[in-house]
């Protein structure tokens, strides 16, 4: 009997031992596999994906690269994602005295934490969107200080990993804002991938923080959607010309191309769009020298692809205009009307993918980064077309000289 005991009890306690040392090894084997999953070990050596650091933890990163995009050896100690209400933001802002003059030096002084070239992540969290602020520039130097002066401290208190390009057109040429955003998202992808681009107007200000410069899927944003010049009141009208894209009736593509044009949103000012929107549009136009008409074009693009302008942030989305005199190398585009009948239909094929463009010098700055860049002239052909005087229907019909102008 005794023996009976002792071989029953023995075998119990081998039973469990084993039974623990299984638990020991599955435990192990599980907390092996995930602690560093294969796909963060073959991604691409300068992308970085923060749910999966904040998951997994900084050891998930398996380059050298990969850990120095963090920017930050205190950020990778404690690496957690930043909260989705940012603690700093302050409300309304008191933009009284926004358009006094400071010099560079002074806001240098109040900016400190801002890296060379204009970069900035925060310093106790990683940043949940990494944005590339691309500002169209020439002769706005004084604008330039006033925005950067207001915005920098905002954008700080967002809680967003970002870098400003300015982008300056140089020479005395017809002005062409969109050949310059192009370019700026060209120059900014080779220095990071970001989450999205925002094309930034350097006379705008904005009037409450709680606006957030953070990504926004799935649609494009208007950021500057309401704006004090224009009353705070959305902007938006019927096209002068209806995108025609079949039929050969001369008088229906007449009555409707008058009556019955495509109601644009406005969508310029200062905008947000992701990366791989922006590629499924092509970027922008490249045709549109002058005064408007490019962010209309953008606007057709999105809309034809099914997007719609989202403003998530509503009446904290204002904006202060900085008041300035207009410039006579951006007159207006004569010609936009026509080019607008046209934008979806040439999309893929003129675009982000057909821009020209040269770097004539590329400065990092300690607030931002200055790309001065040739895009060119329009041909004679375009420039004749841009500034026909004709009555609106007309323009609906005129011939667009788009393959030979850029």
């Amino acid at each position: 009997m005794w023996r009976i005991w002792r071989w029953t009890h023995w075998t119990v306690w081998r039973i469990c031992i084993l039974f623990a040392l299984s638990l020991t090894c599955v435990s192990f084997i599980l907390r092996y596999n995930h602690s560093m999953p294969t796909h963060l070990e073959n991604r691409a050596l300068s992308f970085v994906d923060l749910e999966d650091v904040a998951q997994y933890g900084i050891d998930s990163l398996s380059t050298a690269e990969q850990r120095e995009n963090l920017n930050s050896t205190e950020l990778i100690r404690n690496s957690y994602i930043c909260p989705s209400r940012p603690k700093r933001l302050t409300g309304k802002l008191n933009v009284q005295g926004i358009f006094s003059e400071h010099t560079w030096a002074e806001i240098i002084e109040k900016n400190a934490d801002i890296s060379e070239g204009g970069r900035y992540a925060p310093p106790d969290c990683i940043a949940r969107n990494r944005v590339a602020i691309i500002i169209p520039l020439r002769n706005r130097d004084s604008q330039l200080r006033v925005l950067l002066s207001h915005m920098h401290p905002i954008w700080k208190r967002q809680d967003i990993q970002y870098r400003v390009f300015v982008i300056t057109q140089n020479g005395n040429g017809i002005f062409n804002r969109a050949k310059l955003l192009n370019a700026g998202v060209a120059e900014a992808r080779r220095d990071a991938i970001y989450d999205c681009y925002v094309f930034h107007d350097v006379d705008l200000l904005l009037e409450d923080d709680r606006c957030l410069y953070w990504c926004h899927e799935p649609n494009p944003r208007l950021v500057a959607s309401l704006v004090d010049k224009f009353s705070y009141v959305p902007l938006s009208y019927r096209a002068k010309c209806r995108i025609v894209e079949q039929g050969n009736d001369l008088f229906e593509k007449t009555m409707r191309s008058i009556l019955w044009g495509p109601v644009i949103t406005y969508f310029g000012g200062v905008s947000m769009i992701t990366a791989a929107q922006f590629d499924e549009v092509n970027g922008l136009s490249n045709l549109y020298w002058g005064w408007g008409g490019e962010d209309d074009d953008l606007f057709l693009r999105l809309s034809a692809l099914g997007y719609e302008v989202d403003n998530p942030y509503g009446q904290k989305c204002s904006f202060r205009m900085i008041r300035h005199d207009h410039e006579s190398a951006n007159a207006e585009n004569e010609g936009r009307h026509a080019l607008l009948r046209h934008a979806s239909k040439r999309m893929q094929n003129e675009g982000y993918n057909t821009l020209r463009y040269k770097v004539e010098s590329y400065k990092e700055e300690r607030l931002y980064t200055n790309i001065t860049v040739d895009v060119g002239h329009p041909s004679k052909y375009m420039t004749d077309f841009i500034s026909k005087a004709a009555e609106a229907w007309f323009k609906c019909f005129i011939e667009v000289p788009w393959r030979t102008s850029h």
